[in-house]
């Protein structure tokens, strides 16, 4: 099944290379499968990515539905689920959650104000946060050089080709800036692992600009994605 999704039809260029079984090693999604079925307490599946310049400007529209069918399964499976988005992408994801059967209560539209009581209170009971299709802020110099490789982190290439107002900001393909239409719940993802360690994080994405692909080294990502904003877009969680 993994390998009959990994299907590159925008050509951004990642899939397509030789080396992708070494950067994304097959099994990934099996494991993400099995503890989610084995070790599911409660989910936060974060989703939702506004596109400003969309005619009429909206919400991408692979992330929710993808977002929907997992949290389908789980709450089918008996377990608490709760899709967290922005006030941008609210509406959409509570009309489709119709379609879904499920519970409209289920989707929760967080303002950046109410990020910092979730990340300072979450659920006692929270065992997976979830990033499908979801925005991530770019890599700064500390997160460069802060992930695991096995040389030393590229820090000439990356301050050629990333300009110091890119960093640290959430981009679309295109290379634009798009903070002011994102809200803040990347916050999730770097803070609460901090203070449960037992949470499992998942993320999917597809672009290089997602959530998850942070894991990945940015020089690896940077020299295979074949959109030339690339560079400065790629996530940094």
């Amino acid at each position: 099944m993994e390998r009959l999704i990994r299907r590159d039809p925008a050509r951004r260029g990642l899939l397509a290379t030789p080396e992708i079984d070494s950067i994304f090693p097959l099994g990934q999604l099996e494991l993400a499968a099995e503890d989610l079925a084995r070790n599911c307490g409660r989910a936060w599946i974060v989703t939702g990515f506004y596109i400003p310049r969309a005619i009429p400007p909206s919400p991408e529209s692979d992330g929710p539905p993808g977002a929907l069918l997992l949290a389908r399964i789980l709450h089918d499976l008996g377990h608490t689920v709760e899709i967290l988005t922005d006030p941008l992408c609210s509406r959409l994801l509570r009309e489709t959650t119709r379609l879904y059967g499920l519970p409209i209560e289920m989707v929760r539209e967080i303002p950046d104000s109410a990020v910092e009581e979730l990340c300072s209170r979450p659920p006692r009971d929270l065992t997976h946060l979830i990033a499908i299709e979801r925005v991530g802020p770019s890599h700064t110099l500390d997160s460069l050089v802060a992930q695991s490789r096995s040389g030393s982190a590229p820090v000439t290439e990356f301050e050629r080709t990333v300009p110091i107002g890119s960093r640290n900001r959430c981009h679309n393909m295109r290379g634009e800036i798009i903070d002011a239409h994102t809200g803040h719940l990347h916050r999730l993802f770097t803070e609460l692992p901090q203070g449960n360690p037992s949470l499992r994080t998942i993320g999917i994405g597809d672009g290089g600009n997602e959530i998850g692909m942070g894991r990945i080294p940015w020089e690896t990502l940077a020299a295979r994605l074949a959109v030339a904003t690339s560079p400065k877009t790629i996530c940094r969680i």
